[in-house]
């Protein structure tokens, strides 16, 4: 009858739904990983070149936000990879400065670490990167 093929449309569409935000919700935990991941890698790169440069320490700052328990990593190996990557495409960012001219202080030279890992943070180069890590 017409009720029981309507009744078996109602439950294909709701069985469908149901398919559908399962995947909407494992598409949104692997975007989050993936921000996590962009993110770690920004903070390790404004850390490195930030120490070089000798404008603070890692120990000075006591910032907590990727402690070893919250690391967006599922394993160490992956942890090392990201850590290796980051170090070797931006460890000469603190060596690229400029000479501003400053009414106060005169001409004065100037890193320009948070503009070159920003730009390294929106990089494709970063973003595949993190995609071909193993989960």
């Amino acid at each position: 009858s017409i009720w029981s093929q309507m009744k078996t449309m109602q439950k294909l569409i709701l069985i469908m739904v149901c398919l559908g935000m399962s995947s909407l919700s494992i598409a949104a935990q692997q975007s989050d990983q993936i921000q996590a991941k962009l993110d770690y890698a920004l903070k390790q790169c404004l850390d490195q070149n930030y120490v070089q440069s000798g404008a603070y320490k890692i120990e000075q700052l006591n910032d907590f936000s990727y402690h070893i328990e919250n690391l967006p990593f599922s394993s160490v190996e992956q942890h090392l990879k990201m850590i290796g990557f980051v170090e070797e495409n931006t460890k000469a960012f603190f060596t690229e400065t400029e000479l501003m001219h400053l009414e106060t202080s005169g001409d004065r030279q100037g890193n320009k670490i948070f503009e070159k890992c920003m730009q390294f943070y929106h990089s494709q180069h970063l973003k595949k990167f993190i995609k071909q890590l193993k989960e």
